[in-house]
């Protein structure tokens, strides 16, 4: 039986199957475990984070971008897990953004999307956005407008950014298409 690879184990003897997602070093079996461990994992989880939190991390971001036909993945530097965006939706303080947790049909997202647009987008003068326009055939409840970037957080606690694929690609074109609340 060898396989090759590491195994880990619970606290509880059974094999695990995730892990934290803000860490990515405690194993857990369970969800259930995870949330049963979590007061005590969150100090030591804390500090971690704290000692890699200052340095500044790259991720790929998917941007659909203003006169494009189709989104493209960008690199996207993150400071303190902080997306920074200036330099593509425009000023901190202009920008909006909502979590997408729920994908086509209605099932959990196990990485939940974090989509950014700016803030008064219908009616600041801004263009419409053409891919947007484009993948949803101009069906959306929303004409969205100017730069939209959507990233792609490492698990359901919504704490750090990893890399974002094409294949996250139908459920935010799910998103921007039949959004009900108003962003």
């Amino acid at each position: 039986m060898s396989s090759g690879s590491i195994q880990h184990w619970c606290w509880c003897g059974r094999l695990c199957t995730s892990w934290c997602s803000r860490c990515e070093r405690q194993w857990y079996c369970s969800a259930e475990h995870l949330e049963a461990d979590w007061p005590r994992h969150r100090a030591e989880c804390g500090a971690l984070s704290q000692s890699n939190s200052s340095a500044q991390v790259t991720v790929q971001a998917m941007m659909f971008p203003v006169d494009g036909e189709r989104p493209k993945l960008v690199p996207i530097t993150l400071l303190e897990w902080t997306p920074r965006l200036q330099n593509i939706v425009g000023h901190e303080s202009e920008v909006s953004s909502m979590i997408i947790t729920k994908g086509v049909g209605g099932e959990t997202l196990r990485f939940p999307l974090h989509i950014f647009f700016r803030t008064h987008f219908l009616t600041d003068g801004s263009r419409t956005n053409a891919s947007v326009y484009g993948l949803t055939h101009g069906q959306a409840n929303y004409q969205w407008k100017g730069p939209v970037v959507a990233l792609k957080f490492t698990g359901t606690r919504q704490s750090a950014y990893t890399n974002i694929s094409m294949s996250d690609l139908p459920p935010l074109v799910y998103f921007m298409t039949y959004l009900n609340s108003r962003p």
